[in-house]
């Protein structure tokens, strides 16, 4: 005779729940990502756009 994995069903009643809410969760909305650095943060680039690159620096022979 084969052994069971599991000697009861009760794992079944742990994992269910979380399979429950699946087809909510799927079809709702994303949230809704901020556009702006929260308060006290600062931006990634303040003023002045991009920077040229530095030129190559190379060793002397």
């Amino acid at each position: 005779m084969a052994r069971r994995p599991f000697p009861s069903q009760e794992w079944r009643l742990a994992v269910a729940p979380g399979f429950a809410n699946r087809q909510r969760w799927t079809r709702s909305e994303a949230p809704k990502l901020l556009i702006s650095p929260e308060v006290g943060e600062m931006s990634g680039r303040t003023e002045g756009g991009a920077v040229p690159p530095a030129p190559p620096v190379f060793p002397p022979s």
